[in-house]
C-alpha cells in the first residue's frame, strides 16, 4: 500500500558512525526549501566492535533533529552496511513508489530537493530514465554547460540519487560469466567507453567476484547493458565529503572530483530529449579518466583483490 500524503518524495538517509558528516548532512538538507515539506527516514547501522560510543553518539543526535515534516528513525540492531543501505531503500519505495536518498557524507544544494522531486515527477513514465542524481564531476569550465544545464548519462551515480521503484527493482547481482558476455556486446562496450568510463570495468569484475558489494557499480552494469540513463545538473546540487580517508571503499582523495554546488537560485531546465549529448560524454568521460590520483588508486586496489 503506497503512502501518499503528498506528492514529495520522502528523503532516506543512511548513518553509521561519522557525526560530523552527518551533521553537515543533515543541516545541508534543512536549507532546502521543501524540507519542512518532506519525510525524513533515517537509516542507523548498528555498531561492529569497537564502534558502540560513536553509533551511540550519533543516535544519541539524530533524536534532536527537526526542521521536516515527521523525522521516522530506523535503529539496526545488527551491522551490514549493505543491508543497511538497500533495506532502508526497499522501505521506502513499497511506501512512497520513489525515493531520494543521501548518505551521511552527501552534502546537498539548496535547491537539491526541488530539482529532484521535479525531475521525479517529470521522468516517472519515461523507462528511458534510471534515475535522477545531484552530482556532477568537476568539468573544466565549458562554454557548452551554462548554470542550470542538466545532462543525460548511462552512468549511476548514488552521490545524493533520486529513483523509482520499477526501475530500483532492475537492480540485480551478475556473476563474472555475465561481465565476460558484455565484453564481447558491442553497443555496451561503445557506450561504457563513449559515455561511462572504462574504470567501470574493474568496479564490475570486483562486485562480481564479492570483492565488493555496491548498489551503485550494480546499477552502471545495468545501464550499461540497457542504455537507461541518469540526469545530472550542472553545477552539482550534491557532493561527496566522505573522500577523506573515513568511507569504507575510497582513500583520502589528493584532488577536488566534486563539481562546484549550485547555488539556491538556478533554475535547472529538464531536457525534453531523453538523449545523451556526444560533446558532454566526451566531458563526462575525461572527468573519470584524467590521470586523478585517488581513481588510479582505486582501480589498482581493486585489481588487486580481483587477483586475490
Amino acid at each position: 500500500m503506497l503512502k501518499m500524503q503528498n506528492d514529495l518524495a520522502p528523503i532516506g538517509l543512511s548513518t553509521y558512525a561519522r557525526l560530523q558528516h552527518l551533521q553537515l548532512t543533515i543541516e545541508a538538507l534543512k536549507k532546502n526549501s521543501l524540507a519542512t515539506q518532506s519525510e525524513l527516514y533515517v537509516f542507523s547501522d548498528a555498531p561492529k566492535p569497537g564502534d558502540e560510543e560513536r553509533v551511540a553518539e550519533v543516535r544519541r543526535y539524530l533524536r534532536s533533529i527537526d526542521g521536516f515534516k515527521e523525522i521516522h528513525i530506523v535503529e539496526r540492531e545488527s551491522n551490514n552496511r549493505a543491508a543497511n543501505n538497500r533495506g532502508g531503500m526497499n522501505m521506502l519505495l513499497e511506501l512512497y513508489g520513489k525515493m531520494i536518498f543521501v548518505a551521511e557524507d552527501v552534502v546537498t544544494a539548496p535547491g537539491f530537493l526541488q530539482y529532484m522531486n521535479d525531475a521525479l515527477s517529470r521522468y516517472e513514465d519515461d523507462k528511458r530514465v534510471f534515475s535522477i542524481t545531484g552530482w556532477c564531476p568537476n568539468f573544466i569550465h565549458e562554454p557548452r554547460l551554462p548554470k542550470g544545464s542538466t545532462f543525460f548519462s548511462p552512468r549511476f551515480t548514488g552521490w545524493g540519487m533520486g529513483i523509482w521503484k520499477d526501475r530500483f527493482e532492475k537492480m540485480k547481482a551478475f556473476s563474472l560469466e555475465d561481465v565476460e558476455k558484455l565484453k564481447t556486446n558491442h553497443v555496451a562496450m561503445r557506450r561504457i567507453y563513449e559515455q561511462m568510463g572504462s574504470d567501470i570495468l574493474a568496479m564490475f569484475a570486483a562486485d562480481a567476484l564479492g570483492r565488493i558489494d555496491a548498489g551503485d557499480v550494480r546499477c552502471c552494469y545495468h545501464q550499461a547493458i540497457t542504455g537507461e540513463l541518469t540526469l545530472h545538473p550542472y553545477p552539482a546540487l550534491s557532493r561527496n565529503i566522505g573522500l577523506d580517508g573515513t568511507g569504507e571503499h575510497c582513500e583520502k582523495q589528493q584532488f577536488e572530483f566534486n563539481g562546484e554546488l549550485g547555488e539556491d537560485q538556478i533554475e535547472y531546465v529538464l531536457p525534453e530529449n531523453v538523449l545523451v549529448d556526444k560533446n558532454v560524454a566526451k566531458l563526462f568521460v575525461a572527468a573519470h579518466q584524467r590521470d586523478m590520483p585517488l581513481l588510479q588508486k582505486v582501480k589498482e586496489k581493486l585489481l588487486l583483490l580481483i587477483m586475490q
